[in-house]
């Protein structure tokens, strides 16, 4: 026969076991934890930040380079005193053009299923 110390000890190991099988939060503190170890697998990078952003933002700001660079080509290119003034336009059209392409995409990728 068992000892009585062996009973109470598996009277505990009962008890705490339905006492876990009762706790109405486990299932969140299972969820909360899977969530938490996603967060840590997520590292935030560059990508990861031009994610976040707007298309017409991101695409505002690269055509912006790239007006930029073509301006300074055309300056290059061409040394009178109107080049600067087309420079400044070009700037102008890139970053309208870019802004123009990344509403767009912002715009194809709205949801327009109906609620």
């Amino acid at each position: 026969m068992s000892s009585p110390k062996d009973e109470t000890e598996r009277l505990k190991r009962i008890r705490a076991q339905q006492l876990a099988a009762r706790d109405p939060l486990k299932k969140d503190r299972t969820f909360y934890g899977m969530v938490s170890q996603r967060g840590k697998k997520n590292r935030l990078t560059l990508g990861s930040i031009l994610k976040d952003f707007e298309s017409k933002w991101t695409w505002m700001f690269v055509g912006g380079i790239i007006g930029t660079i073509v301006a300074l080509v055309f300056v290059a290119l061409v040394n009178t005193s109107w080049a600067t003034l087309v420079a400044i336009v070009l700037i102008f059209a890139g970053l309208i053009i870019g802004r123009l392409m990344g509403a767009v995409m912002d715009w194809r990728n709205d949801d327009w299923q109906r609620k």
